[in-house]
């Protein structure tokens, strides 16, 4: 590993599924969340990986396990670097998977070293960036899901961290995915939640690890993201998700995704895969 890239593409195959290949050499980790299971494996090197607030030495060959709206964030250890690949499969498709009346459910654990299922994840990912044939793919995605969610997943919310599922959490998330562009106040939210300012803002850090100001930041990339990769302007999504300047946006992006909005647009538009380096 020489030098840092971020690479984002879809798969047309797959119902647009995002996949993502990074490497990261010093660059600072930056907390993020997800609105889909992020799934993956660490190619070189080691990560240093947190999630809800707990961190976790990822070795080469590790599986990498995210829930929907988990807090996260990877970097390199200290003078070794980091390789890894993530996809992120929507909901309509695990929804195709059957497991009975129980449901896919949650993972238990962010980080799992079953080499089996690396190879599956690596090859998958690898062939997703030539034209494999649509029913290869989607053959081998849904066996390594099955395989994930049959042998790794927690039933029911039982396994999630304690205090995350709190009324008032769920509240809040909840208001910012409905509000994300609205100019949201920490006293609106104290009035939705029948909490003070103090408590409420305790509780969610507490949850999330970070507070609500930035989370309702990490939501409005999410939609910055969605609305991007469909070929909205950049001005137009920025004004319209809450930023106040397109360069507010920018700035946040680019902290987040590893890559600037204009960059990601073209990669997610673009059929062949384009290197940032």
């Amino acid at each position: 590993m020489t030098e840092e890239q971020t690479k984002f593409w879809r798969s047309p195959h797959l119902d647009n599924l995002d996949l993502l290949r990074v490497t990261y050499l010093t660059r600072p980790p930056s907390r993020h969340i997800h609105d889909t299971v992020a799934i993956g494996i660490v190619e070189q090197g080691y990560s240093l990986f947190e999630n809800c607030n707990q961190t976790y030495i990822a070795p080469e060959k590790s599986v990498v396990l995210i829930n929907p709206e988990d807090v996260h964030a990877h970097c390199s250890a200290k003078n070794i670097g980091c390789t890894y690949r993530m996809l992120y499969p929507k909901q309509r498709l695990l929804e195709s998977l059957s497991f009975g009346n129980a449901g896919i459910g949650s993972f238990a654990a962010p980080i799992i070293q079953d080499h089996g299922i690396a190879l599956k994840i690596y090859n998958l990912h690898v062939s997703l960036e030539t034209n494999t044939s649509s029913l290869e793919v989607e053959s081998r995605l849904l066996q390594i899901l099955s395989e994930l969610f049959q042998h790794y997943s927690a039933r029911g919310t039982e396994a999630r961290t304690v205090g995350l599922e709190t009324k008032a959490v769920q509240l809040i998330k909840s208001y910012f995915y409905a509000h994300y562009a609205d100019s949201i106040r920490l006293e609106q939210l104290a009035q939705l939640t029948h909490c003070s300012p103090f408590y409420l803002t305790r509780v969610f850090s507490r949850s999330f690890g970070m507070p609500p100001h930035a989370y309702l930041i990490q939501v409005r990339v999410l939609q910055a993201k969605r609305r991007l990769a469909n070929g909205e302007a950049i001005a137009q999504v920025a004004q319209e998700i809450g930023f106040t300047h397109q360069s507010h946006l920018h700035r946040h992006f680019k902290r987040i995704v590893g890559v600037t909005p204009r960059q990601y647009q073209l990669m997610m538009l673009s059929c062949v895969p384009n290197f940032v380096g």
